[in-house]
Parts: structure tokens; C-alpha cells; sequence
């Protein structure tokens, strides 16, 4: 196929998507790739690119890579894209064997989004080569909404992030990632704030859970910066009121 444009309807294989020539073009519907089981599987893949998503449901599970756009040398690279900015988008690669687990592969990203994503790649969740014909690449990871994660494996050498050719004479991508929100984590700190811990049996555990936040996240960790704000939260609701004195009533 040259292009494929999924804008609504349901989508169930245990192979790969679709393996097209150019682009991919997701704007609705659900989608769910069940091939992890299929040695050497890729849940898309665009060969010359790029690869849209701006809403649905897509949920794509494979052995060695949930988006994959090979970078060979076709001229204008830009077209070597993954841009993710709606629905909710579910990416794991957790099988690949003696290949490699990419979430996502390919020479630019971009994924701006108040929807949820999560990409899971057993080596790397996010790879972008360098280019060995010295065009310009980038990966900009701006906003994720809310329960998004990019993970890989603990027993992964590689950084969640990996980007190919750093110290060669290729080119190297551009990278740009936004810090994490910390609007849950400030509004649970200023909750926290507001109340008299002389009103507590113990105010502890919402002091640990406060003093635990670590800032200056990237958003590619947003799901560590949901965790903190959670865990204030807990500790707030878990808090138990001292009884009441009545010995002055008393007297």
C-alpha cells in the first residue's frame, strides 16, 4: 500500500498493522495489534514515512518495534516521522528475541498531546538514529497527558531515550523535552500547607511524602511526577484527627 487512513471502525490483528510505503494517517477508531508473539513484528511501519496520530484508541503490541520509519536516504528526511498528538495511545515492544525492543524508531518525534501515552520498548522506548547524509533531524516531546509513561526494561544498557551518532561526524537530532507538569504535585503541596499538623495523630507521612518531591523532571517521566503528587494525596486522606480535649470544658 502507498498510504493508509484509519478514521473509524475496529481494527484486530495478531500481525503487524501495516507495512505501507509512505504514510500512516490515524485519526479515529479502535486499533489493537496483538503480534509480540510474531518473531520480528513491527505495529507499523512506514517506509518512507511519516506516521500520524491525532485520536483513537491504538493499542499496538509487537516483538521488536510498535512504530517503525526506516531511515534510509530518500532525500527529504522530515517525511521519516512519528508525530503523536491525540487519542489514546498504548505502544509496547517487548519481545524482540536477539534484535532489538524499540517503542518507537524513527529519525524525528514529535508527540504533543493531552491524551494518554504510554510507550514501552525492551531496549528503548524512543530511538532516533543519526543520519549518515547530514540532514537535519529532531525529537520534541512537548506535552503528554495525564498516566504517561516511557519505560524499557530495568535490565536495559540504554537510557529510556537514545540518540544515535552523538561524538560521530553524522548528524545528530535536535532534541527538545519539556520539563514535567507539577500542577497535581503544587496543588497537593499547597493542600498539605493548609492544614495544622497539631490537628493529627501523626502528620509524618504527608511531611515525608512532601519532602520526597523531586523537581526538574522531564516530561518523558511525568508518570514519577504523578506518583509524587499521588502520594501526597494518600498521605493527606490517610490522616487521622487527635481527640478532642475536653479538660478545660471540665474544670
Amino acid at each position: 500500500a502507498d498510504n493508509l487512513y484509519i478514521e473509524s471502525g475496529t481494527i484486530h490483528t495478531n500481525t503487524g498493522l501495516c507495512m505501507v510505503l509512505h504514510g500512516v494517517y490515524i485519526s479515529g477508531g479502535t486499533i489493537n495489534v496483538q503480534a509480540r508473539d510474531m518473531e520480528g513484528s513491527q505495529g507499523i511501519q512506514a517506509t518512507r514515512g511519516p506516521v500520524y496520530i491525532t485520536g483513537g484508541n491504538v493499542s499496538l503490541n509487537a516483538a521488536n518495534t510498535g512504530i517503525y520509519t526506516p531511515y534510509y536516504s530518500v532525500g527529504d528526511d522530515t517525511n521519516l516521522l512519528v508525530s503523536i498528538t491525540g487519542g489514546d495511545v498504548t505502544i509496547n515492544a517487548d519481545n524482540p528475541g536477539t534484535g532489538y525492543g524499540f517503542g518507537i524508531n524513527a529519525p524525528n518525534i514529535y508527540i504533543d498531546t493531552k491524551d494518554s501515552i504510554n510507550v514501552y520498548g525492551e531496549d528503548i522506548a524512543i530511538y532516533s538514529p543519526a543520519s549518515a547524509d547530514g540532514a537535519n533531524r529532531t525529537i520534541q516531546i512537548l506535552a503528554v497527558g495525564k498516566d504517561s509513561s516511557f519505560t524499557n526494561s530495568n535490565t536495559s544498557s540504554y537510557s529510556v531515550l537514545h540518540v544515535s551518532g552523538a561524538g560521530s561526524t553524522t548528524s545528530v537530532p535536535t532534541v527538545t523535552i519539556n520539563p514535567a507538569d507539577y500542577t497535581d504535585v503544587d496543588s497537593a503541596i499547597e493542600k498539605a500547607n493548609g492544614l495544622n499538623k497539631d490537628d493529627y495523630v501523626d502528620f509524618s507521612a504527608v511531611d515525608s511524602a512532601v519532602g520526597a518531591v523531586e523537581r526538574d523532571v522531564l516530561i518523558l517521566y511525568q508518570v514519577r511526577v504523578d506518583a509524587m503528587a499521588k502520594a501526597i494525596e494518600d498521605a493527606i486522606s490517610a490522616l487521622v484527627y487527635k481527640d478532642a480535649d475536653y479538660s478545660a470544658a471540665n474544670e
